[in-house]
């Protein structure tokens, strides 16, 4: 046989054969998180403060508020960072005067995703969590 009839003969025979090979997607990869603790400030989804740590879900359009206490020598916390303002957004809840030494904010689920909210003191105290964010 020649070689142009047997390449032509071999692509016949291949070709259906490769529609049945189909690549499958990977599944997305899940972060774990736990819930956030309960909050005392209506329309909330959670609260966090100096005391927590790890990785906390968020449903999306959800708010989560953060209380940052001074150390009683007057350590204020910073306003917190937030590493994804796209996943995050900062916003008020209109109703609230916060107490002397205690540093607010609070974040509005606007995407999916993940984000990490940290700050610090001058004494050198860092807080840091990561809020992964969810649709509901």
């Amino acid at each position: 046989m020649n070689r142009p009839l047997r390449l032509l003969l071999a692509a016949a025979v291949l070709l259906p054969l490769a529609g049945c090979a189909s690549a499958t997607a990977a599944p997305a990869a899940v972060t774990p998180c736990t819930a956030l603790p309960p909050s005392g400030l209506p329309d909330s989804a959670g609260s966090l403060t100096e005391a927590n740590s790890g990785t906390f879900c968020l449903p999306l359009g959800g708010r989560v508020d953060v209380f940052l206490t001074a150390h009683p020598t007057g350590d204020r916390w910073q306003r917190p960072d937030d590493s994804a303002p796209s996943v995050l957004r900062g916003t008020t809840s209109g109703i609230m005067t916060p107490p002397v030494g205690v540093t607010v904010a609070l974040y509005t689920a606007a995407a999916p995703g993940t984000a990490v909210l940290s700050s610090d003191a001058p004494s050198g105290r860092h807080w840091q969590v990561t809020l992964v964010v969810r649709r509901r």
